[in-house]
């Protein structure tokens, strides 16, 4: 699965314009889904986004226990097969990998990290087929999966 970044906001700030920021880019993009760490203060930011954001923001808290620079590390592979695309606007992240792990903040590439690793999670999927048509309604499942290239329910 290609994964390609489309909003890499590194630029360091207070943590209400973090807040406001987030709201702001989730009321252009309607984020499925906001990955945010939750180790120490980040849990108080959390709860304080989620009543700003009116529950609105479907915010997924991440408490990390594992090592950050080998979290980081393994977005290696992903960058170099090309799982993992990047623009050329996200000049601040591309700089902090360039530079890892000599740098002092590495705080954009630990959230890329979170990023993928709540895209690769298995996610639920819901299905919501609505009748009418020119197709059977009795085989409804025949005609999406001769159309969607579906594998048949069984043998035939």
């Amino acid at each position: 699965m290609i994964q390609i970044l489309l909003d890499a906001d590194v630029a360091r700030r207070r943590p209400d314009k973090i807040i406001d920021d987030i709201i702001a880019y989730h009321a252009r993009r309607k984020y499925d889904k906001f990955a945010f760490e939750t180790n120490q203060f980040q849990e108080y930011m959390a709860e304080v986004l989620h009543k700003r954001a009116k529950g609105k923001l479907n915010i997924e808290q991440i408490k990390h226990s594992t090592n950050k620079f080998a979290r980081i590390e393994s977005l290696q592979p992903l960058v170099k097969n090309g799982t993992i695309r990047f623009s050329k606007k996200h000049g601040a992240l591309l700089e902090q990998m360039k530079f890892f792990p000599k740098l002092k903040f590495d705080d954009a590439l630990d959230s890329l990290e979170m990023l993928v690793a709540i895209a690769q999670k298995p996610q639920k999927v819901q299905i919501y087929i609505s009748g009418g048509g020119s197709f059977d309604d009795s085989n409804w499942y025949n005609d999406y999966r001769k159309a969607f290239g579906w594998p048949p329910l069984f043998s035939e």
